[in-house]
């Protein structure tokens, strides 16, 4: 459960939450980075090196529905299915594209028509090539929205920790003998006492 309180903090640090932490880690540990693209350093405390860790896993569940493309990186967020897409075509792609690195959705797209820059480059052609088929149209009126991963095909603008930790652990069906050691009058630590001298008997 710890990795589910862990990927709750990335998405408290994502939404518009008005609570002193995210507000102090924009401030004095993202600065003018985001997420996805600060570096491990010594700054943060070993909770903060944690959740970097997690970025990976949290990029599964993360997701950025673009709506006015005001907050959202192009190269720098999560809002394509091929993830961070400063990793997937290197620093070059914003040269070559004739994209900043901190150029926001909005400045790329206008109306449903992308802006690149042509190139010759095979490997951006076919990362401009997805892009471009990716469906997204610029409502200047309303703002992006965060979502998360509850299933499979079910992504909604809310965190479920029980969703989310039915995608993270691996599915184990019951025992026939799991009401001896687990019943509503059992007390947890003489369960886990048990469960630990049946491990130590298997070996």
């Amino acid at each position: 459960m710890a990795k589910v309180f862990a990927l709750k903090l990335i998405w408290r640090l994502h939404s518009k939450s008005d609570s002193l932490w995210p507000i102090w880690v924009h401030k004095y540990l993202l600065k003018n980075e985001v997420f996805w693209d600060a570096r491990d350093s010594v700054t943060g405390s070993w909770v903060w090196r944690k959740l970097l860790k997690l970025r990976p896993v949290a990029n599964f569940f993360l997701k950025l529905a673009i709506k006015n493309g005001e907050s959202v990186k192009f190269w720098l967020d999560i809002w394509h299915p091929m993830g961070h897409l400063i990793d997937v075509s290197g620093e070059i792609g914003t040269q070559k594209l004739g994209i900043c690195r901190n150029a926001r959705v909005c400045d790329v797209v206008v109306g449903t028509e992308w802006r690149f820059r042509s190139t010759r480059d095979r490997t951006l052609q076919a990362i401009v090539s997805q892009v471009r088929s990716f469906p997204v149209t610029i409502t200047p009126d309303e703002e992006d929205e965060l979502m998360w991963k509850h299933g499979q095909d079910d992504i909604r603008d809310s965190f479920s920790s029980n969703k989310t930790w039915s995608l993270i652990c691996d599915p184990i069906e019951n025992v026939a003998w799991h009401r001896v050691i687990w019943f509503q009058q059992g007390v947890p630590r003489f369960v886990f006492f048990c469960l630990a001298s049946n491990k130590r008997q298997a070996f």
